[in-house]
């Protein structure tokens, strides 16, 4: 009887983990698309709002960030880093994915950085996902197998709430 009871933990533990994993790439794939973006960044520290809106790319495995509005950026973010292009001051800037600890970008390269211990669950359409390099959860809001909605909290206490729509 104990063996049964013990061979029953471990099998949910391992449904459990599956289940975790099966989430978080219903929630990679759902990125895996092109989109058009608005965002507010809540910085309660220093009591600011800031907007930006563009497009959300995704191709070659590579996502591409295009800001429109209110500064003209480009982010790049491949298995090798994120690139920042700054078309306002025609600057480059590259940083290795060892240097970046964005819970967002954590997601979106899930198989190329650490990243195995996530739980993730499930309201409705609203995933959370918590993990012990973030400071918070992240939300993220699906419809059918597209993103409507992402928020969180980066390590620089600041709230990003990211609307998206097709393109």
């Amino acid at each position: 009887m104990i063996k049964f009871f013990f061979i029953a933990i471990l099998a949910f533990q391992v449904q459990s983990t599956s289940a975790d994993e099966l989430m978080l790439n219903k929630i990679k794939t759902a990125f895996q698309k092109n989109y058009d973006f608005e965002e507010g960044a809540f910085d309660d520290t220093a009591s600011k709002v800031s907007y930006s809106k563009g497009q959300f790319i995704f191709v070659n495995n590579s996502y591409i960030i295009k800001v429109d509005e209110p500064l003209s950026e480009e982010y790049i973010l491949t298995t090798n880093g994120l690139e920042i292009i700054d078309h306002e001051f025609n600057q480059t800037d590259f940083f290795p994915l060892d240097e970046i600890q964005n819970p967002f970008i954590a997601i979106l390269l899930s198989d190329q950085i650490s990243f195995k211990e996530a739980e993730v669950e499930m309201d409705q359409n609203i995933y959370t996902i918590r993990h012990e390099d973030f400071l918070n959860p992240i939300e993220v809001t699906l419809l059918d197998d597209r993103v409507i909605l992402l928020r969180y909290l980066d390590q620089m206490s600041i709230t990003h709430i990211i609307n998206f729509s097709s393109s």
